[in-house]
């Protein structure tokens, strides 16, 4: 974490709870996060008090041994049913206007177990918590409701003045629930690391057999056309949508092992469908590279790319005909909700007046529908029942959300040899994203620069407003707040999914979240 150059901002805001329980322990950690995330900080301390005489506040794991094994102590040291002092209205001193709470045990079990306060430090606007670290509130006199203050401090996104400021951090900061104890990590992790954070130890080879899939699926025995087909196949992807059907499918309780081939012609369905949808977005933008290469319609011009990009369509199309009626209609609805979403991007170039319902509708179809698709169809493939279905297509959506949004912060503070394409190119194209949109609301000189094309001297000026505000720090909290009500999607169906698999797909959000390409 970086050096705070003082004074720091500071916000100070409070939390609200209500306990059921005499004894028990509540995991505060979400909305502290919220709480850091809303003010739009970047890096400082999160400070937290209780504004109550029992009950504590801890930095621990939220697990329930923990929590037996801790009553069993108190109950040893400050028994509920010895006397105590503080409980005989013949020994307080003040004139009490309502009943005694007997609660003598509770004022000393709050001394032994914990403090008031607690401060976290935060960075990139989320508590820097340790692989099992939660912040909890120790109820020990419940249930009541519970008032807690809290402030935070510290130092907005830097600006963007200096090279070192335009520059990302170059390792980005994987929890270490990510990889067993492998804290840090530069750039993307592998296919691999991305495998093993799903948690199933099959999924590895599984991939491999998806790329065996892929590489198959774009031989046209032609081999100028086959190459310019298979470029992106054979460029180093991160593969995340095979991955989510696979995930998917072993969500189930029917798949023990590996799964059938019908789930990974699924995994290859989903991700032949997006690099078609790749080949025609880099003939749009014009673009020149593509994952760190030179991009098809570059390399080989337009025309191939558009036909290539028909290609891989068309091959989604047939895969998804082969497992049946079902997946051939939903993999078609899922283009024609990419198309209908890439066009109403499209229909707002340049718009300054573009919204955030405008822009979330665009994402939803652009991007999001093939996350929930791609969650879906492992699902499907793997006969789960409906309402598992549904839940992890509803996961999908809210994850494919949050990574379209990070998607957008990135293209705004990140570098071409990063993330692996030129950055600033919606600005360039009059793409308003999200951080654009929230910082024209704040910013008249930016309004004064939008709404017309850029070159490249001014684009690098309106990157510098962009980033100079709060918008990279709320559309991130945006982000954060998709990521959880894609876990949320979950929740309800918790004891029927396997929960190796639901943590693995939980870590996975905090992959993407915390990703630097």
């Amino acid at each position: 974490m970086r050096a705070i150059a003082y004074p720091p901002f500071v916000s100070s805001s409070h939390i609200e709870i209500q306990t059921s329980q005499r004894t028990e322990v509540v995991d505060l950690t979400d909305q502290c996060n919220k709480l850091v995330a809303r003010t739009g900080l970047s890096s400082g301390f999160f400070q937290l008090f209780c504004m109550h005489t029992t009950c504590s506040l801890l930095v621990n794991e939220n697990e329930s041994g923990f929590h037996e094994d801790l009553a069993g102590i108190l109950g040893n040291l400050a028994p509920e049913d010895r006397y105590w002092a503080h409980d005989d209205p013949s020994r307080r001193w003040e004139n009490l206007e309502e009943e005694l709470r007997a609660n003598g045990f509770s004022h000393v079990r709050a001394c032994l177990v914990g403090h008031p306060t607690v401060a976290v430090p935060f960075d990139h606007g989320r508590l820097a918590l340790g692989r099992w670290q939660r912040v909890l509130l120790l109820e020990l006199d419940g249930g009541r409701r519970r008032q807690l203050a809290a402030q935070v401090w510290g130092v907005p996104p830097a600006s963007p003045t200096t090279d070192e400021r335009v520059r990302p951090p170059r390792a980005v900061r994987v929890a270490t629930r990510v990889a067993q104890g492998r804290a840090t990590q530069t750039l993307w992790s592998s296919r691999a690391e991305l495998a093993r954070c799903i948690g199933v130890e099959t999924v590895a080879q599984e991939l491999a057999r998806v790329e065996e899939k892929l590489r198959a699926a774009v031989q046209t025995g032609d081999s100028s056309f086959a190459e310019a087909a298979a470029h992106l196949v054979t460029a180093e992807g991160k593969r995340i949508r095979p991955l989510l059907a696979l995930a998917s499918a072993h969500a189930g309780p029917r798949v023990r092992g590996p799964v059938s081939d019908r789930v990974i012609t699924a995994a290859a369905t989903v991700e032949l469908l997006h690099l078609g949808t790749l080949y025609h977005d880099d003939v749009m933008d014009q673009a020149e590279t593509r994952r760190g290469a030179p991009s098809v319609n570059s390399r080989w011009g337009n025309s191939i790319a558009v036909l290539a990009g028909d290609f891989l369509l068309a091959s989604a199309s047939e895969a998804a005909a082969s497992l049946g009626a079902e997946e051939a209609r939903l993999v078609s609805t899922t283009l024609a909700a990419t198309c209908k979403g890439q066009a109403l991007e499209t229909e707002r170039l340049f718009d300054i007046t573009r919204d955030e319902a405008a822009y979330e509708q665009a994402i939803a179809g652009k991007s999001a529908c093939l996350l929930a698709t791609s969650c879906r169809l492992g699902a499907l493939e793997a006969e789960l029942d409906r309402p598992l279905v549904d839940a992890l297509t509803a996961f999908g959506h809210n994850l494919g959300m949050a990574f379209q949004i990070i998607d957008d912060i990135l293209d705004l503070i990140g570098t071409e040899e990063v993330i692996g394409k030129p950055t600033g190119k919606d600005l360039l194209e009059g793409v308003y994203t999200l951080p654009v949109i929230r910082a024209l609301q704040e910013s008249p000189a930016l309004r004064g620069l939008l709404g017309r094309p850029l070159d490249q001297e001014t684009v690098q000026r309106t990157r510098a407003l962009v980033l100079s505000g709060r918008a990279i720090a709320t559309a991130r909290s945006t982000a954060n707040d998709y990521a959880e009500a894609a876990t949320e999607a979950l929740l309800a169906h918790r004891p029927e999914l396997d929960k190796e698999v639901v943590e693995g797909l939980e870590r996975l959000c905090q992959l993407l979240l915390d990703r630097s390409r």
